[in-house]
């Protein structure tokens, strides 16, 4: 596959043979679409891949006068008078057939998409009309589904979007799936920063009036679309429902509904939320058997095929577009963090940071994985830096400045501090610590009268003020690194951070309650 893919609508009218003269920069040329010259003589799209689309009613006019107008002139027109033979209800149930025969079609790919309108046929067959009650979010659904299903390869640099065929209601589905299209592919290449992100272009000519032979100016301007830095859809309950429409026949339907309900929503919120640690909470095993087992190539095309349907009614169709769009954003970025570095951190439910600096008072940190991470979100979706080693390097220093040492077990501060509270409240030592607690029983044993008041005493040196439970109001204000859920060690030049097993269910309903809200 080329690394550039020019997509324009395709043509046919009664001079639609004719050849019509282009310039492109300082190539000029003819053709009978924009397309076909730039392919053919710019050297800039020689390597291109071109796709013409076509709507399903385009053969479907009178095309009796045309034929006899050509064949009066002693020239004829295979191609209308394959048509003019067609039954289109037949023609209807797989239109493919007839517009492969199209000319125009000898060194390029089309797609074939829905109609609007109503159309009048008459042919061999006798007349015929035919009226599509589709909508223009339907046909920009098919063509981004196209999109997405047979060109999202990673080798993808740009898409062109030529629109010299005129303004009608397919160019703006055209234009409205791309604005789709290329935050699917951000998504999709999230961690993938060696091949970069893709680019967008329009290519509009001058406008191509019957009659005027002139040359026709041929322009490319940048076309953008920004991938949302927010969580796409919240109600898992209505994507629930239109993943049982679409795919409740496939083997992989409770594994997709899986990732919906839950996954997704610590992978892209553990993202945008800047708390990278939340990632591991997500079931690997879901994400195996949808990434790996099946994958989101088969996903889409799987997709694909359900809205280009031939025997659907679209006009009783009730289904959300705009949850369609979410469900391919949220399986691309699924996919590129299950296919990155951080299918580590789901597998081992821990980050490691390597120690950089040792020398300053506060311990310079490092992840590769979540430095460049957070580099995409800042310059790719306008996510603003988080500092989560911060948040690393002043739990450590308290727990470093509790223990005299640095923890070689994993350990959490809350639980730290409720072994040495006294240690914290009176600066004693381990050894001072013991001898203290010692004196105390003690002084119980000598003075029994005095022993109540001496184990409430002990009791308030050893557990007062001491909160060992999560408080979900400080763990994205922290990101992600709430004290009481986290437990670090560290050996040599790295520290492992984890969050507590023992409090990490009732934490990761809190944490997907307040991502969702």
């Amino acid at each position: 596959m080329s690394k550039q893919l020019i997509i324009q609508l395709g043509r046919l009218d009664r001079n639609y043979r004719s050849l019509i003269p282009f310039k492109y920069q300082n190539h000029e040329g003819k053709g009978e679409l924009s397309s076909l010259f730039l392919k053919r003589d710019a050297d800039e799209f020689k390597d291109c891949d071109l796709v013409l689309v076509f709507p399903e009613s385009i053969v479907l006019q009178d095309w009796k006068k045309a034929n006899v107008d050509l064949k009066n002139n002693d020239k004829g027109d295979f191609f209308l008078e394959a048509i003019e033979k067609i039954n289109p209800e037949e023609y209807l149930k797989n239109p493919e057939d007839i517009i492969k025969q199209h000319p125009h079609l000898k060194d390029t790919s089309f797609w074939v998409v829905s109609s609007i309108g109503h159309f009048s046929f008459i042919g061999e067959h006798g007349q015929r009309d035919f009226e599509f009650k589709n909508t223009l979010d339907r046909i920009t659904l098919q063509i981004y589904l196209f999109l997405a299903s047979r060109h999202s390869n990673d080798k993808l640099e740009s898409i062109l979007l030529d629109i010299s065929s005129g303004q009608n209601i397919y160019i703006a589905a055209m234009l409205n799936a791309a604005y789709r299209f290329l935050p699917y592919i951000k998504f999709k290449r999230f961690l993938k920063l060696d091949n970069g992100f893709i680019k967008g272009f329009i290519l509009n000519a001058d406008p191509i009036l019957g009659g005027d032979s002139s040359t026709k100016n041929i322009q490319k301007s940048t076309f953008s679309a920004r991938a949302f830095n927010s969580l796409t859809f919240k109600d898992s309950s209505e994507m629930n429902l239109l993943i049982k429409t679409i795919f409740k026949e496939k083997t992989y339907y409770k594994a997709l509904q899986n990732f919906i309900t839950e996954d997704y929503f610590l992978l892209h919120g553990g993202l945008i939320f800047t708390s990278p640690l939340a990632i591991s909470l997500a079931n690997e095993v879901y994400l195996e058997k949808l990434f790996s087992e099946v994958g989101l190539d088969q996903i889409i095309k799987d997709l694909e095929s359900f809205f280009n349907q031939k025997n659907r009614s679209y006009a009783d169709d009730h289904i959300n577009q705009n949850l369609v769009y979410s469900l391919t954003f949220a399986l691309g970025i699924g996919n590129s963090l299950f296919s990155s570095g951080f299918i580590d951190v789901l597998k081992d439910k821990e980050i490691i940071f390597e120690i950089e600096d040792q020398t300053s008072k506060n311990i310079k940190l490092k992840n590769e994985l979540l430095d460049s991470t957070c580099k995409v979100l800042e310059k790719e979706y306008k996510q603003p830096p988080r500092d989560y080693k911060g948040e690393i390097q002043k739990l450590y220093k308290k727990l470093r400045d509790a223990n005299i040492e640095v923890p070689k077990e994993f350990l959490s501060y809350a639980n730290l501090e409720r072994k040495l509270k006294p240690l914290n409240e009176q600066n004693l030592s381990n050894k001072e610590t013991e001898e203290f607690l010692e004196g105390i029983e003690n002084l119980s044993s000598s003075f029994p009268t005095f022993s109540g008041i001496v184990d409430e005493w002990k009791s308030y040196l050893m557990d007062n003020n001491i909160n060992n439970d999560f408080v979900s109001r400080n763990y994205f204000a922290h990101g992600g690194f709430e004290k009481n859920l986290t437990e670090i060690k560290m050996e040599e030049d790295k520290i492992w951070v984890r969050y507590n097993s023992e409090m990490v269910g009732d934490a990761k309903k809190q944490i997907l309650k307040y991502i969702k809200k």
